[in-house]
């Protein structure tokens, strides 16, 4: 029975796993042009300072984690994209361009005003926070999170343990 089920089914298996192999040198091919130098060379440490910043977030301030958490989703990413795209060149003491925290600034203040309500004076104070953490410091993914959640806890933004 294995015989003929693997003679009838061993060029459908070959095409599928062709077509995984293609697909995953895509993916692989996408990650490796996304990848920074440091991360190529000192693996995922920008991951690591991530979730260590979310969780002491989480520890410290647990219903304010969340306002951490989307400022690491929103104001990281959009400003490293926009400051490589049309970025200056970057100047001490900041790690980041100016033209990417304008942008991301600008992005975290009407997410927080849009989609969780907050008031523009309130959202607009906690994304400057964020954005701060994100051109100031060395690594990024680990006050981003806490200062945003810190100045949410500060603000006394509503708690939110759940968003469903």
């Amino acid at each position: 029975i294995f015989s003929s089920l693997e003679h009838e089914l061993g060029e459908p298996v070959k095409i599928f796993e062709e077509s995984i192999e293609k697909i995953e040198k895509f993916v692989l091919t996408q990650i490796e042009f996304l990848e920074r130098d440091y991360e190529r060379k000192e693996g995922y440490v920008g991951l690591l300072y991530g979730m260590i910043g979310v969780s002491a977030s989480s520890l410290l301030f647990p219903g304010h984690v969340i306002y951490g958490v989307f400022a690491l989703m929103i104001v990281d990413p959009l400003s490293g994209l926009i400051g490589l795209v049309i970025g200056k060149k970057r100047t001490p003491p900041f790690h980041g361009t100016i033209e990417g925290s304008i942008v991301s600034f600008i992005a975290y203040t009407l997410f927080l005003n849009t989609f969780l309500g907050i008031d523009l004076l309130r959202a607009s104070f906690i994304a400057l926070s964020a954005c701060l953490a994100e051109i100031l410091s060395i690594e990024d993914n680990l006050t981003i999170p806490f200062v945003a959640s810190l100045v949410a806890y500060l603000l006394q933004l509503r708690e939110i343990y759940r968003l469903i």
